[in-house]
C-alpha cells in the first residue's frame, strides 16, 4: 500500500501513506524530518518532567513558556 512507518529515538511512530499519485510514493519530507523534530520534542518533554521532578530544590524556578512544533 506504500505507508511506511517512522519513530523517534523514544520509539514514538508515525504512519506516513504514501500519495495519491500514480507512482505512490510516501512524502520523503515527512520520512526525514519526522524521526528528527520527534527526538527533539521527546528530549524536550524529558526535560519538563525531570524539572518538574526536581522543583523542590529550586522552590523559586518556574516554567514560563514551553513550546515546540513538531
Amino acid at each position: 500500500d506504500g505507508t511506511v512507518e517512522v519513530r523517534t529515538r523514544a520509539g514514538r511512530r508515525l504512519r506516513v501513506p504514501a500519495t495519491a499519485g500514480p507512482d505512490r510514493r510516501p512524502n520523503v519530507a515527512a520520512l526525514l524530518s519526522y524521526p528528527v523534530q520527534g527526538t527533539a520534542a521527546d528530549g524536550f518533554k524529558i526535560a519538563l518532567a525531570l524539572m518538574w521532578s526536581r522543583r523542590a530544590g529550586c522552590p523559586t524556578a518556574v516554567p514560563v513558556l514551553f513550546a515546540h512544533d513538531e
